[in-house]
């Protein structure tokens, strides 16, 4: 199944902090509508999720769209912010993706996300293993995006001290408890 509709909205947390997808009302089989693993009439998702090949209405993978959506979500994540408003060639963030220009869009970002610590030095807000998960991520064309197996096992996700379950479920359940006091 293909869900066709990722985003941080369709992505829920169970009463354990595990995360659950909703909202499957564009999910399609990943066989395309005429079952050559290609969707030729589905043309959906939310714009700024939606990879360009959908915005350019071109035949397209179900799973390779939703690694798309997945990449925007992660930056979103990471930065509060969309990485663009569109994947499309006419975008001022995404035109440089297209153009495989990635340092010109890095550097739009790095501008906007500058942080300085405490000494005033400028902090690194995108690391170099972030940049090359997200380049590959959302790149303009299909063939040239990373598949679930090399984005799970990629450097960005084990640069750092990766979380185990019980550490998630204690953050988030002290998360929950600030929010929770603030509506008291």
């Amino acid at each position: 199944m293909a869900h066709k509709d990722l985003k941080p909205e369709n992505i829920l947390l169970d009463k354990n902090f595990d995360l659950k997808l909703a909202d499957f009302g564009l999910s399609g089989s990943i066989e395309g509508s005429s079952g050559s693993g290609l969707e030729r009439t589905s043309f959906v998702g939310t714009p700024g999720y939606m990879a360009p090949e959908i915005h350019m209405n071109i035949p397209y993978q179900g799973q390779v769209v939703d690694l798309f959506a997945l990449g925007v979500t992660i930056f979103i994540m990471h930065t509060g912010t969309f990485p663009f408003k569109e994947a499309r060639i006419t975008d001022p963030y995404y035109k440089h993706i297209a153009a495989r220009d990635y340092n010109s869009f890095w550097q739009m970002h790095e501008s906007l996300h500058e942080r300085k610590d405490v000494g005033g030095k400028k902090e690194v807000v995108f690391s170099e293993s972030f940049k090359d998960l997200i380049s590959g991520m959302l790149a303009f064309q299909p063939f040239q995006r990373p598949s679930l197996a090399d984005i799970v096992f990629h450097h960005w996700f084990s640069d750092g001290k990766i979380a185990i379950a019980s550490e998630v479920r204690e953050e988030m359940a002290a998360r929950y408890e600030r929010i929770d006091k603030k509506k008291l």
